[in-house]
């Protein structure tokens, strides 16, 4: 797109993900724009869509096409950090999720026809007032993707108003809000966030960065703040351990990943700060619970298996550990592509690994017996009929 004379575009994250299922993945991109006086000038937030064999390495723009333009949401410009492509009603088309400030953020539901519906009010969800980061994740263990939202908590806000977001999945496209419930709504001015089980144990922690490097007084508040870590006790409610396990970064915190750099099978942080640079955390906690790691290589799918939504059963019976291997969504960051379950205590090997693939046409469904522990296990897509 061309710009003007005096336009100024602030490009910010983008996500990849099969949103047409036909193999190769597209683009979403996401732009904060603030113009005045209206009208705005033209958004890069975009739907771009991977035109596949036809034009190899080509996209079309398919943003109004599509129905997700988010420029006629605001009268003064579109306000997108961070956007996910994630398939939150397991229809096995991916949704499309939207954290933006001022109150627009967006969850888009996929009609699967290439185009788009706005969820978002009868979803019950954008209720953030300045939504940023995003983090999506099965924190209750019901297998359903819920949805957290960083924002900004202004220190003497009333509660149930400011702050961050979680959006849990009730499964019949609504969600219900229950960051106060979770006790995960101040993280002060946020941005990356992730869910990550760092104690493997079988359920999903949440971190989140922050930070504001603003000159004016009123902002100093936001400085030299804690990053923050909610360890989940199993059920749901997280407890705020950052500083108890050694994650003390206080700089200017925008970018959030997770990855196994010392391949010891267990998920170590790395911060991105303004300016400052990153830092690295190597995990070192070790309660003695196994992990496995999967390596996705999709044939007919897109070659990574990105939106692929796999299931692990650790004994017959159990209700199984879901994940969705998705690119993308973290604020600038994205977290290694390998997807981790911790396991918890034992030593059996897993009933079953269900992995179902974002396959063109009928989905495959690939399940994997009597997995062992403690390894990282390549699955590679089985031909189509």
């Amino acid at each position: 797109m061309a710009l003007a004379a005096g336009q100024i575009h602030q490009g910010f994250s983008a996500a990849a993900g099969d949103y047409d299922r036909d193999g190769y993945l597209d683009l979403h991109t996401c732009e904060w724009q603030y113009d005045l006086p209206a009208p705005p000038s033209p958004s890069h937030s975009r739907l771009f869509r991977n035109l596949g064999a036809l034009a190899p390495g080509t996209f079309e723009d398919t943003t109004a096409a599509a129905g997700v333009a988010l420029w006629n949401v605001f009268p003064v410009g579109d306000h997108a950090f961070s956007s996910a492509l994630s398939d939150l009603n397991a229809d096995g088309w991916p949704d499309l999720v939207v954290a933006s400030d001022f109150l627009t953020s967006r969850v888009f539901g996929n009609l699967g026809d290439g185009t788009f519906v706005d969820r978002t009010e009868h979803a019950s969800f954008g209720t953030d007032e300045n939504g940023m980061g995003l983090a999506i994740g099965d924190y209750d263990g019901d297998g359903l993707l819920d949805v957290f939202v960083t924002a900004i908590a202004w220190p003497g806000t009333p509660a149930g108003i400011g702050g961050n977001r979680l959006y849990r999945n009730q499964g019949n496209g609504t969600f219900a809000d229950e960051t106060d419930s979770a006790g995960v709504r101040n993280g002060r001015w946020g941005w990356g966030a992730t869910f990550l089980d760092f104690d493997n144990d079988g359920d999903l922690d949440l971190s989140m960065t922050n930070g504001i490097g603003f000159p004016e007084r009123i902002y100093i508040q936001f400085k030299d703040v804690p990053m923050r870590l909610w360890e989940n006790d199993g059920s749901g409610t997280m407890t705020e351990v950052a500083a108890e396990r050694g994650l003390d970064d206080i700089g200017d915190g925008k970018g959030l990943l997770v990855l196994d750099y010392d391949l010891d099978g267990d998920l170590d942080v790395y911060v991105v700060n303004h300016v400052d640079g990153g830092r690295l955390y190597r995990n070192e906690i070790d309660q003695g619970h196994g992990y496995l790691r999967l390596k996705l290589i999709g044939r007919t799918s897109n070659r990574q298996g990105i939106g692929a939504r796999v299931e692990v059963v650790r004994e017959v019976g159990d209700a199984p550990l879901v994940q969705e291997l998705r690119a993308g969504s973290n604020y600038l960051s994205q977290n290694e592509p390998v997807v981790h379950f911790g396991l918890g205590p034992g030593t059996e090997p897993l009933a079953e690994v269900r992995v179902i693939w974002p396959t063109p046409g009928e989905r495959i469904v690939q399940i994997v017996r009597d997995v062992g522990r403690n390894q990282v296990l390549t699955i590679e897509e089985p031909a189509a009929d």
